[in-house]
């Protein structure tokens, strides 16, 4: 066989191998249920998933042996060079699996998030460190109850839009901090942030400061936690996924599991390798909430919601884990939102 022919085999072998691959990471992803290997949106029936993995390595076995099979049974190129063709395919279609889950991820959680809420209006705020939304009902005089809201850093501020427009939606007030700059994070100085944040809400007047709650999610939970024990002002709290301790950051499959892979990197990278959530010692914060309520809300999924029920919670506070949800996109659950809603309905 003559070199250009050995070239063209290894293409077809490369292409081949590369189709396979795909299929088998996402039979793979389906098995383990590893949201960062997944072509198929979250939710997806684990059939779904299954039928387009064997799908894709039938279609592949059947295009290779069915249009080559003379060339695969000629002397061509040697196992060496077969074993690279198929380490190639093997590694494209990883890379590929990795990128189109991120991409799918994000165009779930846009169409999901889309839209105005007629019965909430947004005004925009900032302070001298930064920036933030307010979300208000459309109903005039009176003086709203109003929450402070900190998204996980790592997520962004568009990920409790949904639940912010709830709760204006019901008559409670929301203010949302964009947290997503990494300097923000920066110990002891995250410690101003929450305090500038009601300092910012008490000078409104259309606001009722006195009827004061805060949530938050993840690492932004922990500040929460944080905030609200040093803050007697704070009636009540929301805490979606709290980090709680430093092993909750640690690399593992479970993340892979709730998040996209360059969202898991990125998560990583942003809580410092669980350095600041130490810092920020959340668990030991938890009991000096008094009898003040604070609900607690995990993903079935998390490594720390099998743990939760040792913390030192207190007597008010209740524990909530959300069946089929990870960490990723729990703030945006319809279960999440109800809760929280009716949790400062009936708290503030």
């Amino acid at each position: 066989m003559e070199f250009r022919e050995q070239i063209t085999i290894g293409f077809v072998f490369f292409v081949f191998a590369y189709f396979l691959s795909l299929g088998f990471w996402q039979i793979l992803a389906t098995f383990q249920g590893l949201r960062a290997f997944s072509l198929l949106p979250r939710g997806t029936r684990a059939r779904w998933g299954y039928l387009l993995g064997s799908v894709l390595m039938a279609l592949a076995s059947a295009w290779f042996f069915g249009t080559r099979t003379s060339d695969i049974f000629s002397p061509g190129p040697a196992s060496s060079e077969f074993l690279f063709f198929l380490s190639m395919g093997l590694l494209c279609a990883l890379v590929t699996t990795i990128m189109a889950s991120a991409v799918v991820g994000r165009l779930v959680e846009a169409g999901r998030g889309g839209g105005d809420n007629p019965y909430a209006r947004t005004e925009p705020v900032s302070t001298r460190r930064w920036q933030g939304a307010v979300y208000l009902p459309t109903s005039n005089g009176r003086r709203w109850p109003v929450v402070c809201a900190i998204p996980d850093p790592a997520v962004g501020i568009g990920s409790l839009h949904r639940l912010a427009s709830e709760l204006a939606t019901n008559g409670i007030a929301a203010l949302v901090i964009d947290v997503s700059r990494s300097d923000l994070w920066r110990y002891p100085d995250v410690l101003a942030m929450i305090p500038e944040a009601i300092g910012l809400l008490e000078g409104r007047e259309d606001l009722d400061s006195d009827r004061l709650g805060l949530l938050g999610v993840g690492l932004g939970a922990d500040l929460a936690i944080r905030a609200a024990a040093s803050d007697k002002q704070v009636g009540s709290s929301v805490v979606l996924s709290p980090l709680l301790a430093a092993s909750s950051v640690q690399p593992g499959l479970d993340l892979l599991r709730e998040m996209s892979y360059l969202e898991a990197v990125r998560w990583r990278r942003l809580h410092d390798g669980g350095e600041l959530v130490a810092q920020l010692a959340a668990r030991e914060y938890l009991s000096e909430l008094d009898s003040r309520p604070v609900l607690v809300v995990y993903g079935e999924g998390e490594r720390s919601a099998a743990r939760v029920g040792g913390e030192a919670l207190p007597a008010e506070a209740r524990i909530e884990i959300v069946s089929g949800a990870g960490r990723a996109g729990l703030a945006g659950e319809p279960e999440v939102i109800a809760a929280a809603v009716s949790w400062f309905q009936k708290n503030l």
